[in-house]
């Protein structure tokens, strides 16, 4: 086997994870938010949301993914997304 693709083969599966991984991170980081009365505390976790969030919209289109892990993303992109607005961070 090719060395450079077992890696690139490997480096995608790694991707996949990271982008699963993240937008449970993400979910976390909005639901922790939504607890606080801390204003500041909020407003950090649900920085740290957003960000989350949109290197998951920057990354997806160029991660092969399962269909099974690409309808669970769009489902947690679509759960996260209207909680910005609600927060006073821009979800665009």
């Amino acid at each position: 086997m090719d060395t450079s693709n077992h890696f690139r083969d490997s480096a995608k599966l790694e991707m996949a994870a990271f982008l699963l991984i993240d937008s449970r991170v993400a979910l976390t980081f909005v639901e922790l938010a939504e607890r606080t009365t801390n204003p500041e505390v909020r407003k950090r976790r649900m920085k740290v949301a957003r960000l989350a969030y949109q290197k998951i919209v920057d990354l997806m289109p160029h991660t092969p993914l399962a269909p099974e892990q690409r309808s669970l993303l769009s489902q947690r992109l679509a759960a996260l997304y209207p909680h910005f607005g609600k927060q006073g961070e821009s979800a665009e």
